[in-house]
């Protein structure tokens, strides 16, 4: 947003009630990606977690939900296509991740060694 001298001094001397309230312009996301799209992840790390399955971490384009069927596509050129079970960030239990979040997937009916780094996980 383009500023001039008037605007800081007013910020800066003015009482909140004697300034303008102009509305939040919000911006689009840096990528370009519409939030409400289908997601897409690149996998950065995958784990294998006992007594719950296979997690993948990444950072989120688009949207995902819990319980999306997604497919994964890997570098070598197979697909899987599974459920999501879960989602989590930052020790928190999500049930959608948006757009740059950084997150983990957890996979159902996927190993440890059928996904690797650098592949996609699209929404079907």
């Amino acid at each position: 947003m383009p500023y001039n001298k008037g605007m800081i001094f007013d910020f800066l001397f003015k009482k909140k009630d004697d300034m303008i309230k102009e509305p939040i312009h919000v911006e689009p996301s840096s990528d370009g990606v519409d939030p409400s799209s289908k997601g897409s992840m690149k996998i950065e790390d995958v784990f294998s977690i006992a007594g719950r399955g296979t997690v993948v971490t990444g950072k989120v384009k688009g949207t995902i939900h819990i319980n999306d069927t997604i497919l994964i596509t890997t570098k070598d050129g197979r697909r899987i296509k599974t459920v999501l079970g879960g989602i989590e960030a930052f020790r928190k239990t999500l049930d959608v991740a948006m757009d740059g979040d950084n997150c983990g997937l957890l996979l159902r009916n996927v190993a440890r060694d059928e996904v690797d780094r650098d592949d996609m996980i699209e929404v079907v």
